[in-house]
């Protein structure tokens, strides 16, 4: 946990946004598979951003084929509505290669403990502008 904690406070001095989707699992779970949950909520994610350039995205590599990437990429594009000037690069890495997908697997696993398990400790280290979103 100490890592953690050294790991959220070291976030707050970064010029960084977190925007986080909170949803209610068992209510999804059930009508989506994982790929079209997780497409759904970074589409909710993708709704709620303000895009005014060019921009890079690295997304855990949790596609298991090309196939379902290629679907992930269209889908987010689309749900982003770039300007047409506007470049848009998508990177599927594995969390292990790439250290800022460790930082949001950190960050989601903070407010998991605060939405799951009342327990705010580490949110509550997170001085950064947060937007919360949430999933009907």
């Amino acid at each position: 946990m100490h890592v953690h904690l050294k790991l959220l406070k070291k976030l707050n001095k970064t010029n960084s946004k977190i925007y986080t989707v909170i949803f209610d699992k068992r209510k999804y779970y059930n009508d989506f598979d994982k790929n079209k949950l997780y497409n759904k909520l970074v589409g909710i994610l993708a709704e709620h951003l303000k895009i005014n350039s060019n921009l890079t995205v690295r997304i855990d590599r949790s596609k298991a084929n090309t196939r379902d990437m290629e679907i992930f990429n269209k889908y987010f594009e689309k749900k982003l509505s770039l300007k047409n000037e506007l470049k848009l690069k998508i990177f599927h890495s594995y969390s292990h290669e790439w250290n800022g997908l460790q930082i949001i697997d950190i960050i989601a696993w903070s407010y998991f403990q605060k939405y799951e398990n009342q327990k705010s400790e580490f949110i509550d280290i997170i001085k950064l502008e947060t937007k919360i979103i949430e999933a009907n």
